[in-house]
C-alpha cells in the first residue's frame, strides 16, 4: 500500500528482528525522532520506542498526536502511577471523558472518584506516555498526579510492630524485630491505612503422558491477615500493625480473644486518642477496580516431576499469589498524596 511506512534496505534482518523505520510518509523526515537509547528512528506520534521499549524525549514529541497504548510493566518491573486526587466533586461528563482516555470502565472508574480518597487510574511502563496521560486528564479538569514505584518501593513493606505502649499524651510504637521505641504526641496528624493482605496457595497434580496431560488433583487455600499501616507526620515509610504475633494488652479491658476484633478496637483506641488523626479504610471497596490497575501476580513457589506408571508422569506443582505489593502501594500512596 502506498501509505505504508518505508523500510530501510541495508542488508538482511534476522527473522525475530524489528526492521528498522527510516521514514514515514505521515511525518517529515526532520520530524522523525532518533531513540536516545538504540538510536533508531520512530515517528513523533510514538511516547516509546518501538524497537527496544524505552522512553522517548518528551519534549520532542506531538502530544496531540500521540498514539497511547498504555502498557503496564511486567511484574518484576517498577512502573507510574497516575493517581486521582481525590479532593472535588467532578462532572460526569468530565469522567465520562477520562475514562475513555485511560480505556478504563466508567463503573470502575466511578469507585475511585466516589471514594473520597486518592486512587490509582493506571499504571503504566513509560513516564512519557504517564505524562501525556496525566497532561490530556488536566485538561479536562480531571485532577490527577503521577507517582512513581521509586517513591512507593511497594517491595518493602511498612516496619512491623509488637505493641503500642499509650500514655496520656503520648504513644510509642514498639518495633518488632529491634525493639526500637518511637513515640509520637496526641496532637500529631497520623495517617491510618486499613486492608487485608490475601494470600492463595493453590496445589495441582496431573498425569502427563505423551498424548495428553490429565489432572488428578487439586487442592487450593485462602489466608486472609486484617492489616493497619501507621504514618506519623515525618515518616514516610510507615509502621504495620499485624494480629500475629502483636500485643493487644494496650487494650486493656477491651481486648477481644480475636485478632479482627481486636484490629477494629486498637484501630479506634488510636482515633481517640490522637484526634488529628485520619482514617483511609477504602483499600476492600476499592478491590475490583485495584486488581486491574495493579494486576496481583502469581507465583510458581515449587513444582517437582516424578516417575509414574509406564509412558507417563506425574507432574506437582505450587502456586501463590498474594497482593502484597497491591497494597503496599494503595498505602504508600494515601500517604505520598496527603
Amino acid at each position: 500500500m502506498g501509505d505504508e511506512p518505508k523500510i530501510a534496505a541495508d542488508g538482511p534482518h534476522e527473522s525475530n528482528e524489528i526492521p528498522t523505520m527510516t521514514d514515514d510518509p505521515r511525518f517529515r523526515s526532520d520530524e522523525m525522532l532518533e531513540c536516545p537509547t538504540c538510536s533508531r528512528t520512530n515517528p513523533p506520534n510514538r511516547a516509546a520506542c518501538l524497537y527496544c521499549g524505552n522512553d522517548l524525549e518528551i519534549d520532542e514529541l506531538l502530544p496531540d498526536a500521540i498514539k497511547l497504548n498504555l502498557q503496564q510493566p511486567e511484574p518484576w518491573e517498577d512502573g507510574f502511577t497516575i493517581a486521582y486526587l481525590g479532593r472535588d466533586e467532578i462532572a460526569t461528563e468530565v469522567t465520562a471523558r477520562a475514562a475513555e482516555i485511560l480505556h478504563l470502565e466508567m463503573d470502575k472508574l466511578n469507585l475511585i472518584t466516589r471514594s473520597n480518597t486518592s486512587g490509582p487510574v493506571a499504571f503504566l511502563r513509560s513516564l512519557s506516555e504517564a505524562h501525556i496521560v496525566a497532561t490530556r486528564l488536566t485538561e479536562i479538569g480531571f485532577p490527577c498526579a503521577i507517582t512513581g514505584d521509586d517513591l512507593l518501593t511497594p517491595r518493602t513493606p511498612p516496619s512491623r510492630l509488637r505493641g503500642i505502649e499509650f500514655g496520656e499524651t503520648v504513644a510509642t510504637l514498639l518495633d518488632f524485630n529491634t525493639s526500637s521505641r518511637f513515640e509520637f504526641a496526641g496532637t500529631d496528624q497520623l495517617l491510618l491505612v486499613t486492608g487485608v493482605i490475601r494470600k492463595t496457595r493453590s496445589e495441582t497434580t496431573a498425569k502427563r503422558s505423551k498424548r495428553s496431560m490429565k489432572v488428578t488433583d487439586t487442592a487450593e487455600s485462602l489466608n486472609d491477615e486484617t492489616v493497619l499501616d501507621i504514618y506519623p507526620p515525618s515518616d514516610v515509610f510507615g509502621f504495620r500493625v499485624r494480629p500475629s504475633g502483636f500485643d493487644f494488652s494496650c487494650l486493656g479491658d477491651r481486648m477481644q480473644r480475636t485478632g479482627a476484633e481486636n484490629m477494629q478496637i486498637l484501630t479506634e483506641e488510636i482515633l481517640n486518642r490522637f484526634l488529628a488523626a485520619k482514617l483511609i479504610d477504602t483499600y476492600r471497596s476499592l478491590q475490583l477496580v485495584l486488581d486491574e490497575i495493579w494486576p496481583v501476580g502469581e507465583s510458581d513457589r515449587s513444582s517437582s516431576v516424578s516417575r509414574a506408571s509406564f509412558g507417563s508422569v506425574r507432574v506437582h506443582r505450587v502456586s501463590i499469589t498474594d497482593n502484597a505489593t497491591q497494597f503496599n502501594r494503595f498505602s504508600r500512596l494515601q500517604r505520598h498524596l496527603l
